[in-house]
Formats: C-alpha cells, sequence, structure tokens
C-alpha cells in the first residue's frame, strides 16, 4: 500500500471515529460490518458487540420495512426520520442520511444516524401543551356560553359552578354572592349539596360567610387573587365539621372581581391532596375574569327587576285604592241609602240604589279578579305564555262577559324575559279594554315569524285619539318594555272604532 493512500486511509479513520453522528456500514444483507465510537454509543453497544449485528436489531421493528427498501437501494442516497433502538430496548428517535459507496471492493450502505430525540420530546411536550390550552380554552367558552344564556343570577351560578367544577375535574363547588351592605357572603348554590369546607355541610340554607372571621377569605378579598391550601382538616381557616363529614383536602377559592371589587367567590374542593395544579389554578382564575362581568350584569338585573316588582307592588297598591275601594265604598253608601229608603217606606227608591249597589258590587268584583290575575299569573312560569294568555282570557274576559278569541301559531318556547314582556304588554292592552274601553269583545293573537315573534291585542270598544293621549292607558309603559328587547310597539285607534296594539320583538 503507497503512502498517499495510507495518509488518505488514516484521513478518512480519524474523521470517521471523531465525528460525534454514528456512522454504520451495513452489507447487501444488512449486516453491520463497520461502525464508529458514536454508533457504539448511541445504540449502547460495545464495538465487538455491534459489528456483525443485523440492523433489524437496533431499529424499532415499526421501521423494518424502511430498513429493508434503504438497503436495497442500488445508488443514489436518501434522507429521513426513524426510531433506533438502544441495547436495553430504548427507542431512540433519529434522523438518517444513507449513501451507496464501495467498501472493501463492494456495494455498501453507508448510514449517517443523529440523535434527536430530545428535541422530539421537546415537540412532543409543546404539543401536549397545545391540546392542554385547546382543551382549556374550549372549556372556557362552553362554560362562558352555558352562562350567558340567561341573565337570572341563580341559573347564572349554577352554570358558573357547574363550569369550575367540570373544568378542574373536582366535584364540589359553591358560589358565595357579595353583599356590600352587609359586608358577609352569601351562598348562592353549587354542585354538591354539602358546604365546601367553610359552608353549612347540610346544605346552602342561608349561612353567610363574615370575611372577618376567616382569614383565608380575608386574604383573597385584600390580594384578589385565587388562593389555595391543603391539608383543610388541621387548617385553622376551616369549619372542621364540614370539612370532616365531606372528607375534603384541598380548597381553592376564586375571586370574581369586576372594578376592582370582589363581586363573589367560588368555593371549589377536593378529597385529592395534593390538588389544584399551577394550571388549574389559571385556568379557574381565567373563567373567573371572564364571567365576572356576567354575574355583575345578572345581580344588577336582579336590581332592576326588584325594583320593577316594587314599583309594580305599588302600582296595584293606587289600582286597589282608586277602584276597588272605592266601588266598596259606593257599595256602602247604596246599601245605607236603600236601608233609609225601606225604613222610610220608598220601596221605589229603594229599589233604584239596590240596583246601583249591584251594578257597583260587579264593577268591584271585575276590578278585584282583574287585580288578583295580576298578582297570580302562576301560567306564566309554570306552563308559558301561550297557555298564561289563554288562562287570563278564560279566568278575567270571559267571566266578565266579553267575548274573547285566541289564536297561537308558535313551534316553540320563548326566552322567559321575552314571554314575561309580551304577557305584561297583552296584560295592560286588556285591562284598557276591559275597564277604559268598555270592550264588548278582544281578539289575541302572537306568532312566531322566523327571529322575530308578533303579539296583537285588537277590541272594539270606545277608542281614543292616540296623538291626544299618548301617555294615557298605560302606553308608555308598554312601548318601554318592548323597545327594553329591542323592539316596537305601535297603536292604531280612533274615538268610537277600538283600538290596536301591536308589539313585535326580535329573538336575538
Amino acid at each position: 500500500m503507497g503512502k498517499g493512500l495510507r495518509e488518505s486511509e488514516a484521513r478518512y479513520r480519524s474523521v470517521f471515529e471523531s465525528t460525534s453522528d454514528a456512522v454504520l456500514i451495513f452489507d447487501h444483507k444488512g449486516i453491520i460490518v463497520e461502525a464508529n465510537p458514536a454508533a457504539c454509543r448511541i445504540h449502547g453497544y460495545p464495538y465487538g458487540k455491534l459489528i456483525g449485528l443485523s440492523g433489524k436489531q437496533i431499529v424499532h421493528p415499526d421501521y423494518h420495512e424502511h430498513f429493508d427498501d434503504h438497503v436495497r437501494r442500488s445508488g443514489g442516497q436518501f434522507r429521513a426520520q426513524s426510531v433506533g433502538l438502544r441495547r436495553d430496548g430504548t427507542p431512540i428517535h433519529v434522523e438518517i442520511q444513507g449513501f451507496v459507496l464501495d467498501y472493501r471492493g463492494w456495494s455498501h450502505l453507508l448510514v449517517v444516524v443523529r440523535e434527536i430525540t430530545e428535541g422530539v420530546k421537546v415537540g412532543e411536550f409543546l404539543e401536549r401543551q397545545v391540546q392542554t390550552r385547546t382543551r382549556e380554552l374550549t372549556t372556557l367558552l362552553e362554560v362562558v356560553r352555558a352562562a350567558s344564556r340567561s341573565l337570572e343570577l341563580r341559573e347564572v351560578l349554577k352554570q358558573v359552578a357547574h363550569g369550575l367544577a367540570g373544568a378542574l375535574g373536582v366535584g364540589h363547588c359553591a358560589i358565595y354572592l357579595v353583599d356590600e351592605d352587609r359586608e358577609l357572603l352569601i351562598p348562592m348554590g353549587g354542585t354538591a349539596p354539602g358546604g365546601l369546607g367553610l359552608g353549612d355541610p347540610a346544605g346552602f340554607r342561608g349561612r353567610p360567610l363574615d370575611p372577618a372571621h376567616h382569614p383565608f377569605l380575608q386574604q383573597i378579598f385584600e390580594e384578589r387573587r385565587p388562593l389555595a391550601f391543603h391539608n383543610a382538616g388541621i387548617g385553622p381557616r376551616t369549619d372542621k365539621e364540614a370539612v370532616g363529614l365531606l372528607g375534603l383536602e384541598s380548597i381553592l377559592g376564586v375571586p370574581f372581581v369586576v372594578g376592582g371589587r370582589v363581586v363573589a367567590v367560588a368555593m371549589i374542593a377536593t378529597s385529592v391532596l395534593p390538588a389544584f395544579t399551577e394550571e388549574q389554578v389559571k385556568l379557574a382564575q381565567d373563567i373567573a375574569d371572564t364571567l365576572a362581568l356576567a354575574i355583575e350584569n345578572a345581580r344588577l338585573y336582579g336590581q332592576v327587576q326588584e325594583a320593577a316588582a316594587e314599583e309594580e307592588r305599588a302600582r296595584l297598591a293606587r289600582e286597589l285604592h282608586d277602584s276597588v275601594i272605592q266601588s266598596l265604598y259606593s257599595v256602602t253608601l247604596f246599601a245605607e241609602a236603600a236601608r233609609r229608603l225601606a225604613a222610610a217606606g220608598d220601596a221605589g227608591k229603594a229599589v233604584g240604589h239596590l240596583t246601583e249597589l249591584g251594578e257597583a258590587t260587579r264593577q268591584a268584583l271585575k276590578d278585584m279578579r282583574l287585580l288578583v290575575y295580576e298578582l297570580r299569573p302562576a301560567a306564566l312560569e309554570r306552563e308559558g305564555l301561550v297557555e298564561a294568555l289563554r288562562q287570563r282570557l278564560d279566568t278575567v274576559e270571559r267571566r266578565a262577559g266579553v267575548e274573547a278569541s285566541f289564536s297561537a301559531k308558535m313551534e316553540r318556547k320563548l326566552p322567559h324575559e321575552v314571554e314575561d314582556v309580551l304577557y305584561r304588554i297583552a296584560q295592560e292592552a286588556l285591562n284598557n279594554a276591559l275597564k277604559h274601553a268598555h270592550a264588548d269583545s278582544v281578539a289575541v293573537q302572537i306568532v312566531l315569524r322566523g327571529r322575530r315573534v308578533e303579539l296583537e291585542i285588537a277590541d272594539d270598544g270606545r277608542g281614543f285619539d292616540p296623538a291626544e293621549r299618548v301617555g294615557g292607558l298605560g302606553l308608555t309603559n308598554m312601548r318601554e318594555r318592548a323597545q327594553g328587547l329591542g323592539g316596537a310597539l305601535s297603536v292604531s285607534s280612533a274615538p268610537g272604532q277600538g283600538t290596536k296594539v301591536r308589539a313585535v320583538v326580535p329573538l336575538g
């Protein structure tokens, strides 16, 4: 062998042995005939054990077919990703590059192997993170959708409690609403019948919490961030009886903050110890941050409803005074006059007063029936708008001798707030027809047309000029109710020609 050839082979051997990538040479049967130190290190074999092995012994079975394809190649080169095996069977993610070359006078396959296991692990980790975040965002979206379907405070809080419990995979979640006037937390319900460490183990029965007596709650209010603690059964911050009965170990308090104020607190608990990872706490806070405004809106809506109810009670009190009490006072006057005339022997005039007494009594009965029905339209809550209107006509109009017709074309039940508004509009219009227009007949029609509902009440009463009495007969209230839902109300009437009230309300 010439000097130049020996030097060339020495350089080749130096590069072959010093490279950090594994280099393997296979014969036409796929047997390893040469390997560098990096190949021995990566696969965990000493040189003497690695030489003579079949390539399939260092390749994962899932990739044997690909290995056979590479060995059968008669020319060119290839690059691919594969999975190798260490001597102990541990898989190795690798990137391979192959060449066909002449080695010792015969065609062989040279393969350069670069380990990419760490990169694959990083990729898998990132993929898991993406999957986790996608799942969290999906959960958040579902909770937001569920809680946003209603403005009823208890229904919103119920959805929030169930959403939080489901998102964190726990069985106990209670929502406490902040009563700023009394500086207390009021239990509003939750996902489990028992209390949550700070509540009543027998259930939510109006046992408010005073943050001044609970350091745990004090810290949540001061820092306005989620706070978790474990070993709840021995901690000084909990109701030991409740914790013991429920077998709770870990508790997470999550504040709902609006404008820097804590408006509600979720108490989430589990029997697992330890619990509540950083990811869970962050997800709970994301849900709380997103839904805090929904809770506040529902609370304000409840206050508006309560104020409206108070106003309605005041109106009914005025109606009672202006109509029923006055009618009853007239009854007493007619009865007393008839008694005196009868005692004086003037039977003719006495009969006249008795006739007037009967009319006053009938009017008082009519007014009282109206007020009683307004106070308790139970069918609206129990059976919906259509049945409530039908029962109203049967209970009031027809019993008062008014001919009443009703038509409804409804394929589905309407949202609660829409039904309530339409019922109140119909009630006001029917009251006007009965009390002011002295109608002999009324016709009520309600129709669902696509994404809107239309309500019409027509009577054959005295009628009036709408231009002269825009604010009278409760028309302003009816318009404001319809406009509150993004709808509109129109009134057509003329003296002696009856009245038609028409309300159109969109559905989302």
